[in-house]
C-alpha cells in the first residue's frame, strides 16, 4: 500500500481522500506489471485470506500507539481492494491495491478498533474481514500473581503445578540443597497454569525451591519453599541357581548357598539330598533395602561340603568372608558377583530389571538369575 491509514484524528476525512488517491495510483500501477502477471497467470494463487499481526496489538503502559501489519490473498490473480472503518464508523472509500500480499505497519491508538474488508473489483460483499483491537500488557505481579503452588516429590524428580493470576506469565523455577548451588531448573513461558518437573534430583534429599513469576510488564513475584524427595527401595530376588559343576566327580554335591545384597550376606535354605551338576534349584530368597544406592553389589556364595566322616570334626560351610573361592580336603567353595544399576532418573525411575551372575575360576561352578524391583517410598 502506498500510504498507510493512521489513527482517527479531526482530519479523518482529509486522510481518507489522500488514501483513496494513493490507492488509485496503485490501480494505475497495475498496467506496469501486466507482463509479469501474465507470466504467473497459470500459477495457483494462495488460499483466500486476510490477517493482521499482531492482533490484538499490545501497547505498553505509558505509550498510546502501537502498530500492526496486514497480509492477504484474494484467492485469485485479481488485485485486492479494501475498505476500513475505525470504531464502527462508516466504511472508507474503496481503496485499490496492486497485487502485493502484505502492507504495514499501520498505527493504532489504545482503545481503537479497526476493521478491514477485502474485496476484488466489482464485488459488493467482502471476501474477508479482519478486526484489530488493542490491549495493555498484564501487570498482575504488582500485586499477588502466584495463586497456588503444588509440589509432588518423587525419587529423582519433583512435579510442580503453578497457577498464576497473570494472563501471560513467564516462570523461573530452581531447586537446590540448602546452602548449595542450583541442582535443577526449568523455565516456562506464556501461560497462567504451568505443569513442569524438576529433574536430576537425588533420592531421600531435602531441597529448597525458588519460584519467580513475571507478568507481561516485567513485574515479578517470588515464592520459596521446601520439599524432600522419596527414598529409593530396592527388592532383590534370587530366582534360580544352576550348578554347572558340583565339584564332586562320583556323587552329588552337598551344597549350601549364601546370598549377598549390598554387602550383607544371608544363608539361604539347605537343599537336602544333594545337588548334582546340571541341576537347577530355586532358593526363593529376597531382600529389601530402603535407601539403596545408585548401584548395588549382588552375590551368591556356594559351599560344597566334602567331609564324609566324623562330621563333628569337620567345618560344614563357613560362609562368605574368607577367600572368594577354592578347594580343600573338606570343601569346595566359590563366589559369583555382579553389580546392579538401580538408578533411572525421571518418570521411569520405578522399574523391574533382571540380573545374572556366575562363577568360572574354581572347582565349584554355578550361575544364578534374579530380578531387582526399584520403587520409591
Amino acid at each position: 500500500m502506498h500510504e498507510q491509514p493512521r489513527p482517527a484524528t479531526p482530519d479523518t476525512g482529509l486522510r481518507l481522500i489522500r488514501l483513496a488517491l494513493a490507492f488509485i495510483v496503485g490501480v494505475l500501477a497495475v498496467t506496469t506489471v501486466a507482463a509479469g502477471l501474465a507470466e504467473v497467470a497459470d500459477a495457483a494463487p494462495p488460499p483466500l485470506s486476510l490477517t493482521a499481526t499482531p492482533n490484538p496489538v499490545t501497547i505498553p503502559h505509558g505509550q498510546t500507539t502501537g502498530a500492526y501489519d496486514l497480509k492477504w490473498s484474494t484467492g485469485s490473480n485479481l488485485p485486492a481492494e479494501f475498505t476500513y472503518s475505525i470504531n464502527g464508523s462508516p466504511e472508507s472509500l474503496r481503496l485499490a491495491q496492486t497485487p502485493a500480499d502484505s502492507a504495514g505497519p499501520f498505527a493504532i491508538n489504545i482503545g481503537e478498533t479497526w476493521t478491514w474488508r477485502l474485496y476484488t473489483k466489482g464485488l459488493k460483499r467482502p471476501l474477508r474481514t479482519v478486526t484489530i483491537t488493542t490491549r495493555r500488557p498484564d501487570q498482575s505481579c504488582l500485586g499477588t500473581c502466584i495463586k497456588d503452588v503444588k509440589v509432588t516429590p518423587h525419587g529423582t524428580f519433583a512435579g510442580f503445578q503453578v497457577i498464576a493470576t497473570a494472563k501471560l506469565a513467564t516462570f523461573e523455577l530452581t531447586a537446590n540443597k540448602p546452602g548449595q548451588p542450583v541442582a535443577s531448573a526449568m523455565i516456562g513461558v506464556n501461560t497462567s497454569t504451568w505443569n513442569t518437573q524438576l529433574l536430576t534430583l537425588e533420592p531421600g534429599t531435602a531441597y529448597d525451591y525458588t519460584l519467580k513469576v513475571r507478568d507481561e510488564s516485567g513485574n515479578a513475584q517470588v515464592r520459596t519453599g521446601t520439599f524432600t524427595t522419596l527414598k529409593r527401595q530396592v527388592t532383590v530376588t534370587f530366582d534360580s541357581v544352576t550348578v554347572t559343576d558340583d565339584s564332586d566327580d562320583l556323587s552329588e554335591g552337598d551344597l549350601a548357598f549364601w546370598f549377598g545384597v549390598n554387602g550383607s550376606w544371608t544363608n539361604g535354605p539347605e537343599f537336602s539330598g544333594g545337588v548334582d551338576s546340571g541341576d537347577t534349584v530355586n532358593p526363593g530368597y529376597s531382600n529389601t533395602v530402603v535407601g539403596a544406592p545408585d548401584a548395588m553389589k549382588l552375590g551368591i556364595y556356594g559351599w560344597d561340603d566334602d567331609c564324609d566322616f566324623f562330621d563333628g570334626l569337620c567345618s560344614s560351610g563357613i560362609g562368605p568372608g574368607g577367600s572368594t573361592g577354592g578347594s580343600s580336603g573338606e570343601a569346595d567353595w566359590a563366589t559369583a558377583t555382579t553389580t546392579a544399576n538401580t538408578m533411572v532418573s525421571g518418570p521411569g525411575e520405578n522399574f523391574v530389571a533382571p540380573f545374572s551372575l556366575s562363577t568360572s575360576a574354581y572347582a565349584l561352578k554355578f550361575a544364578g538369575t534374579g530380578t531387582i524391583t526399584v520403587t520409591y517410598i
